[in-house]
């Protein structure tokens, strides 16, 4: 059985990697991210 991870838009997570780089660590999917991004704005 094929397990299939499907997400809606703004829930990907954000890889190990690229979590390293953030200075906010309670960031965990690309929508945390955008509404972080907003308000710096």
């Amino acid at each position: 059985m094929r397990l299939d991870l499907t997400y809606i838009d703004g829930q990907t997570p954000i890889d190990e990697d690229e979590k390293e780089g953030l200075l906010i660590e309670t960031i965990s999917t690309k929508a945390d991210l955008d509404e972080f991004e907003q308000l710096n704005i």
